[in-house]
């Protein structure tokens, strides 16, 4: 492959990861699971990790793997929730 061809390759992988972070969100708006949407997103972040690590560059998925937004409000875990997928769909790569 070339380089153009690797390039579109990782950007097509990372827009499927984009897509399923969407659908965690949309799915945890509608049931309100935190617990299992929290499960969701960890598993999510752990897979983005490695495909970032192994399609762009190692340091950029450690980089992302310590990313998290810092406040939280008590007593509302939506919109927690919420602010850290935003976090993680607008990382900048």
């Amino acid at each position: 492959m070339d380089l153009k061809q690797l390039s579109e390759e990782a950007v097509k992988k990372i827009e499927e990861q984009k897509q399923e972070l969407k659908s965690i969100l949309k799915k945890v708006t509608q049931d309100h699971n935190f617990d299992i949407a929290r499960e969701r997103l960890i598993r999510w972040k752990e897979r983005t990790v490695r495909i970032i690590s192994e399609e762009i560059k190692e340091g950029e998925g450690q980089r992302f793997e310590v990313e998290r937004k810092g406040a939280y409000q008590i007593g509302a875990p939506l919109i927690n929730f919420t602010k850290e997928v935003e976090s993680s769909l607008f990382h900048k790569v």
